[in-house]
């Protein structure tokens, strides 16, 4: 999946900034996912409206949709393979793209 946008991303360095301008969005990689604090994703839920995924495994997807449910936030997850579907079937609307549709359209 690729996204075009002229929207100016954070990552993980950036925000943990004491100073820093924060953007609206935030692009995180499944490794740096897994060093985050309760702090951080306190942040991360509050501070951005859109967080980037990349190169993550199932349990990062599906541990993002829940941080931001546990706020009362609804997210959408799009996904496009085998390995969304625990989040897509977490998330409060998913679109199933490619082969993961006929995966997600079974649970």
């Amino acid at each position: 999946m690729g996204i075009l946008s002229s929207e100016k991303y954070d990552n993980i360095q950036k925000m943990r900034q004491p100073n820093r301008i924060k953007s609206n969005a935030i692009l995180l990689n499944g490794s740096e996912i897994d060093t985050l604090t309760n702090h951080e994703w306190s942040m991360i839920c509050r501070d951005y409206t859109e967080i980037v995924l990349s190169r993550s495994a199932p349990h990062h997807k599906l541990r993002c949709v829940k941080e931001f449910q546990s706020i009362g936030s609804s997210v959408l997850m799009a996904g496009d393979g085998a390995n969304d579907v625990p989040a897509l079937k977490t998330a409060n609307l998913s679109v199933a793209m490619g082969s993961g549709n006929r995966i997600a359209a079974d649970i």
